[in-house]
């Protein structure tokens, strides 16, 4: 996660609850975008083999 939260494809928050920790993850728009890419793609891909 930390490697698409450095691409700037998501951001994370770190808050406590309880006895221990709790990470949230939110997609960015250039994540958003990067997604739509790799989903055209594997159904391209998908589209060509069958």
């Amino acid at each position: 996660m930390s490697a698409l939260e450095d691409a700037g494809y998501l951001t994370a928050t770190k808050t406590t609850r309880g006895r221990g920790g709790v990470t949230s993850y939110r997609i960015s728009k250039a994540g958003a975008a990067a997604f739509k890419r790799h989903i055209a793609a594997l159904t391209a891909i998908v589209s060509t083999s069958a």
